[in-house]
């Protein structure tokens, strides 16, 4: 096999993988540059469910799990605030939350840590965890218990 077309499928691999379905349609999970970004979003979790995706460039299965959390993101943006931390740009942040391995997803309300998942999860799992913990869901089960 000649090394440029390894070189050309390796490459198209790691720069295809970030590509969506829909490339006009904005991107539902934001990126956070700065461990004052992460304090300041953990400071205003009080105003509904976050949630933070601990992640990593060189990561294979971060990489396989992100397309997975853009869509549960955008199914559930009225409920949630998605987050994405490359931890090898903001090392502060994986260490304030105990990140010892990726893809490492955590669920903050109310400026405390409500859920974390590990791995590579079934989408079911991230949205069982929304529905349980959203301030939709909230204010759902306080009428009920009004009435």
């Amino acid at each position: 096999m000649k090394p440029w077309f390894v070189i050309l499928c390796v490459g198209s691999f790691l720069f295809g993988c970030g590509r969506r379905e829909k490339p006009d349609e904005p991107m539902a999970i934001t990126p956070v540059a700065t461990i004052d970004e992460v304090a300041s979003i953990v400071g205003h979790s009080d105003e509904g469910l976050v949630a933070f995706d601990f992640y990593a460039n060189w990561c294979g299965p971060c990489r396989s799990l992100a397309p997975v959390l853009e869509s549960v993101a955008q199914e559930n943006k009225s409920r949630i605030v998605f987050y994405r931390i490359n931890i090898d740009n903001v090392p502060q942040a994986a260490q304030l939350f105990k990140v010892d391995r990726i893809p490492y997803v955590i669920f903050v309300r109310n400026r405390a840590v409500v859920a974390q998942l590990t791995g590579i999860q079934p989408k079911e799992k991230y949205v069982a965890i929304i529905s349980a913990y959203s301030v939709k869901r909230a204010r759902q089960d306080s009428l009920a218990d009004s009435t």
